[in-house]
C-alpha cells in the first residue's frame, strides 16, 4: 500500500543526520508501493535544506545533491485537489491545532485512505484524533 510522506521524514533519506528507523521503513515502502505528498512538499523540503545551509550546516553543493535525490523518489505530488482541499485542510488545522502545511498532509492522507508517516507527535496526534491510519514501521 502507498504511504503519504511528510517532510519530517523524506529528510532522513537527504540527510543522515536526519534519518531513524521510521525514514528507512518509509523509503522501503515507497520503493515497492510508491507514495504520496501534498503539493507543497517540494517547497517545504527546499526551505529546511536552505535553513540548514543558511546556518553552515550544509554546503549549496550538499543542498543542490539532495535536491537533485529527491525528484528521483518514487513519490507523486498531489496537484489535482488543487484549491478544493483548502477549505478541509483549514478546518482540520482549526480542529487539531495544525499548521496549515501539517494539515495538507492530514487532509491527503484521509483523502486517499492512506496511512501517514510522519515523525511530528502533534500531526500523528491529530491524525488518531481524526481517524487517519498512521504508518508504523
Amino acid at each position: 500500500m502507498a504511504v503519504v510522506v511528510d517532510a519530517s521524514v523524506a529528510m532522513g533519506w537527504l540527510l543522515g543526520s536526519q534519518a531513524s528507523v521510521l525514514s528507512h521503513a518509509v523509503e522501503e515502502t515507497i520503493t515497492t508501493n510508491g507514495g504520496w505528498v501534498p503539493a507543497h512538499f517540494g517547497i517545504e523540503i527546499a526551505r529546511t535544506l536552505r535553513r540548514f545551509e543558511r546556518r553552515g550546516g550544509l554546503t549549496p553543493d550538499i543542498v543542490d545533491q539532495a535536491l537533485a535525490q529527491m525528484q528521483e523518489l518514487p513519490l507523486r505530488q498531489d496537484t489535482l485537489a488543487g484549491f478544493s482541499s483548502l477549505r478541509t485542510g483549514v478546518k482540520l488545522a482549526r480542529l487539531h491545532l495544525l499548521r496549515i502545511a501539517d494539515a495538507a498532509y492530514l487532509e491527503l492522507a484521509l483523502r486517499l485512505e492512506l496511512p501517514l508517516a510522519t515523525r511530528d507527535r502533534k500531526l500523528a496526534t491529530a491524525a488518531a484524533r481524526a481517524g487517519a491510519k498512521l504508518f508504523m514501521p
